[in-house]
């Protein structure tokens, strides 16, 4: 089987190169199938951008709702319906500090994928000093999104808490992550294994459950 070549026909026998208007004859002549060009940019930042406020949107609703619940009286926990008002605040207030924070990830995540093609295109060119040293730079956008990431989740609990703007919430985040940098990390690996435990248990009772019923 042959590879499907770049340009959008097969190669001919008769090929005239310096002919530029008409239907192209080679592929060698022939535009690329997949042009990365400015609309492809934008339209994937819009895609980033957009996957990242829906994330952000939902972290902000339940630190709203939870920051709600929590200062509500003794009597009125179980009574009131703090979701909707969580929404209503959020919606009314807040989701430009939705949007601004969703903004950084996507501006981070799109220039780590930027890397990822330039990765590519010094693989194509067999330039392997080039590709270790983007994949390098790849690692270390990673980790600078995690700890964004980390930094604006907090930032969106001191804005349901404080009603501050995402610039004063996160500076009070950072410090407030700076003083408690220990109680952080040790809340930071419970959560991983608690998750992990979930996440086993749920696979291995799905699994016994699809066993059983399969030979029920």
């Amino acid at each position: 089987h042959g590879q499907v070549p770049t340009g959008s026909v097969w190669k001919d026998s008769v090929c005239d190169p310096s002919v530029e208007s008409g239907p192209a004859k080679c592929w060698r002549c022939a535009p690329p199938r997949y042009v990365f060009d400015l609309r492809f940019a934008v339209s994937f930042f819009v895609f980033l951008w957009n996957n990242a406020f829906n994330v952000a949107l939902g972290q902000m609703l339940i630190a709203m709702a939870v920051g709600l619940w929590f200062f509500l009286d003794k009597e009125a926990k179980g009574k009131t319906f703090v979701v909707g008002k969580a929404i209503k605040t959020v919606f009314r207030y807040h989701l430009g500090t939705v949007a601004f924070g969703s903004f950084i990830i996507a501006v981070i995540q799109f220039i780590r994928y930027l890397m990822k093609y330039f990765e590519k295109q010094a693989g194509a060119q067999k330039n392997r000093v080039m590709v270790l040293v983007l994949k390098v730079l790849q690692c270390c956008i990673w980790c600078f999104e995690k700890c964004v990431k980390f930094l604006n989740k907090n930032a969106y609990i001191q804005t349901a808490l404080m009603g501050t703007n995402f610039c004063t919430s996160a500076k009070k985040a950072f410090h407030l992550i700076l003083r408690n940098i220990l109680r952080f990390g040790t809340m930071a690996v419970l959560g991983n294994v608690i998750y992990g435990i979930g996440f086993v248990c749920i696979t291995v009772g799905t699994t016994t459950l699809g066993y059983l019923f399969m030979r029920a």
